[in-house]
């Protein structure tokens, strides 16, 4: 179903809401609610042929139906405006496609476009397949292996890049961005699966040390001056030899931002 037949099939609901919201409408009593608040509580009012009729806390039923009234009565009115809308944009649209028409008359064009027509899902396993530099020293030191054969620093981030690969998210691992004027090896570079913007992954794995731990708060200082922010688009795991990080940690945290 296209987006006007779509918007023909809404028109159809919202026609039979607003019959169905004028019926039950038509079944509560004439007039209008009107309230004051006066200190902790509040004082109802019938307006009705032009008159306001204090009610007391007897009157609760008739408070109830007036504002039920109130209620859809607003409803009503957004349901009206909304298929207002929808008609507006109905009578103007034409089923012309311009764009499809322009590639039939002239097949070149097409060709030209072909990075506009990639799917999502193409763009990402290119990226995360190209080359990208990485300059992070101590090649030695990567002993964990990992899926697609590579190998990481720590168990920890081989979990992380295992459960980012068997949840097709695309990743890069350390690679180089400047950050005001200093190079940091970012642990994982993500792109997101729905949107393609880039999500930064730091694994903070030497917490019970003092040293370490001083500069990973350094670290996020400057990342926020480039516009890395905790929780916006940058994922922080922890550990320490008393609390390790768990393969499940990296399993829900990968569901909770991508899936």
């Amino acid at each position: 179903m296209n987006y006007p037949e779509a918007l023909k099939s809404e028109y159809v609901r919202l026609s039979a809401q607003v019959n169905s919201l004028e019926r039950a409408i038509a079944t509560l009593p004439e007039g209008s609610l009107e309230w004051r608040k006066r200190g902790d509580s509040y004082r109802y009012y019938h307006r009705a042929d032009g008159k306001k009729v204090y009610l007391s806390k007897e009157k609760h039923e008739l408070i109830e139906a007036l504002a039920k009234k109130s209620y859809l009565s607003k409803m009503l009115t957004d349901v009206q405006q909304e298929r207002v809308a929808i008609s507006k944009y109905l009578y103007h649209h034409k089923d012309a496609d311009r764009a499809q028409e322009l590639l039939i008359r002239h097949p070149n064009i097409e060709g030209i476009l072909a990075p506009l027509f990639t799917s999502m899902d193409e763009k990402l396993k290119a990226w995360e397949e190209a080359d990208y530099p990485s300059t992070a020293e101590h090649p030695e030191h990567l002993i964990h292996p990992g899926p697609k054969g590579k190998r990481y620093r720590s168990k920890a981030e081989a979990s992380i890049a295992t459960s980012l690969h068997r949840n097709n998210i695309p990743a890069r691992y350390e690679w180089d961005k400047e950050i005001n004027g200093i190079t940091y090896h970012i642990d994982f570079t993500i792109k997101h699966p729905k949107d393609g913007r880039l999500i930064y992954w730091e694994h903070c794995g030497l917490m019970d040390k003092d040293t370490y731990a001083a500069n990973i708060g350094t670290k996020i200082k400057e990342f926020a001056k480039a516009g890395i922010f905790p929780d916006r688009n940058l994922i922080l795991t922890y550990e320490s030899r008393e609390f390790p990080f768990e393969s499940w940690m990296a399993d829900e945290i990968v569901e909770r931002w991508f899936l």
